[in-house]
This record gives structure tokens, sequence and C-alpha cells, in this order.
């Protein structure tokens, strides 16, 4: 595909991509929804503040792809609109999501490992420096080349999101297997 292709004529055959992506991301969103819903209690702890920033890095990485699949399947608009409407995404999101890696990495749980923590103060940002790099693409006019980076932008999201999800199942599920041993262990005998 040549570099100067029209974006109009591109995105027809992206379609069936775009609509699962964000047909996945909305499935999970919805399921993430349920857990916070089961266990609000733990998450919302002031104590734990870090499982509030897993949760909003997962919800974060979902909503942008569903953000993503909807621009790319709006009928009208061309490549320089919807390329600086990526790059705004992406500075936005970039921004939240290094304040979610700085909760994250400030945190005391014993549990965070310091590769654990790198992994989320890199990879999140970089997840969202590839959508602001697609934008400029787009902007440039670079359809393929731009398709190619925000294909590799969906992928790292939803792998971040469902990462993340899983981290916080199996963190507030341990918390609650805690609270349950210890008040086992301290009531009274009879």
């Amino acid at each position: 595909m040549p570099a100067s292709a029209n974006l109009s004529d591109v995105l027809p055959s992206w379609h069936d991509f775009y609509l699962l992506a964000g047909t996945v991301s909305a499935t999970l969103m919805g399921l993430l929804f349920v857990a916070m819903s089961i266990h609000w209690d733990v998450v919302l702890d002031d104590a734990k503040t870090h499982l509030h920033a897993i949760a909003l890095e997962a919800f974060g990485s979902f909503l942008v792809v569903a953000f993503l699949s909807l621009m790319m399947l709006t009928p009208s608009g061309g490549a320089r609109p919807l390329g600086l409407g990526l790059v705004v995404l992406g500075v936005i999101r970039m921004m939240i999501g290094v304040r979610h890696s700085k909760q994250i990495w400030l945190s005391q749980d014993e549990a965070f490992s310091k590769t654990e923590r790198t992994y989320r103060a890199i990879l999140v940002p970089a997840a969202f420096a590839f959508l602001v790099s697609a934008g400029l693409l787009f902007f440039l006019r670079r359809i393929d080349v731009g398709l190619a980076v925000l294909t590799l932008a969906i992928f790292v999201l939803l792998a971040l999101g469902a990462r993340a999800s899983w981290d916080l199942l199996v963190r507030v599920g341990r918390l609650k297997m805690r609270r349950i041993s210890e008040s086992r262990s301290s009531a009274p005998r009879g």
C-alpha cells in the first residue's frame, strides 16, 4: 500500500478488526465492572490505593481501545483529524498512566516485585506512546505505517488491561483470604 493511500479507501478492510477490538474491550470492561462491584470494599480501601490504580489501569486500557474502535469505525473524517485525535487521546492517557504507574511504584505492597513495578512504569506509558506515534503518522498521511502502529497499540492495550485485571483479581482474592483467615484466628473458641 503506498504511503499516500487515502484513509477512506483503506479503512473498510479494517472494519472487522476494529469491530472485534471494540467488542473485546467492552466485554472485558463489563467483566471488570462486575468484579469491582463484588469486591469494592477491598479496592476502595484507603490503605490499598495501588489496587485502585491497577483497576484504573485496566479500565483505562479497555476504554481507550473502545474509543479507538469508535474513532476508526466513524464513517467520515480524514487522516489528519484522526491523527490529531489519536495524539490528544494518547497524550492525555499517557499522563494519567504515568500517574497510576507512580502510585504502583510507590506502593508498599510486598507482592509487587521491582520487576513488576518496572514493567508497569515502562509498558503502560509505552502503549500510549504507540498511540501518539500512530496519530503522528496519520497526521503525516503515512496511513499504512500508522495502521500498523495503531494495531500494535491496540494489542498492547488489551494485553495490559487483561494483565492488570488478572493482577487485581489475584491481589483482591489474597487480601480477602487473609481477612477471612485473620478473623477465624481471632474469633473466640467456645
